[in-house]
């Protein structure tokens, strides 16, 4: 189910926007929305980000909307881990990354993304 919201991993919080399945700039900017308000009333460089884009619709709105989001919640976030993005999504998420200079590493697995942020 998408939207953000806060979970537990080994006992570490981690901030979890879910964007699958969305296919309109507004489902992808409500989710933007619900994440900036839980993300950006955390410290600076404290937020374990787990972001998944399982059978998201990518198109310029929606890519712009990504980009400016990642561009607002930069300074609170400690490390970022993406899932479920392939093919065209993954060479998306590329130019997310060199236009807003987050670094945002992908992996195969919910399970493997968030063994990489509590570890960070």
């Amino acid at each position: 189910m998408s939207g953000s919201k806060i979970i537990l991993h080994n006992g570490v919080e981690i901030i979890f926007n879910d964007y699958s399945g969305l296919k309109t700039v507004d489902e992808v900017k409500n989710v933007v929305n619900q994440a900036a308000k839980i993300i950006q009333n955390k410290k600076p460089n404290s937020v374990l980000s787990l972001i998944c884009f399982k059978n998201t619709h990518f198109n310029k709105q929606i890519i712009s909307a990504l980009q400016d989001a990642a561009k607002d919640n930069k300074p609170y976030i400690k490390a970022s881990a993406v899932f479920g993005v392939s093919g065209m999504g993954k060479i998306i998420l590329d130019g997310v990354i060199k236009l807003t200079g987050r670094d945002l590493p992908t992996f195969n697995s919910e399970e493997a993304a968030k063994e990489y942020l509590v570890l960070k």
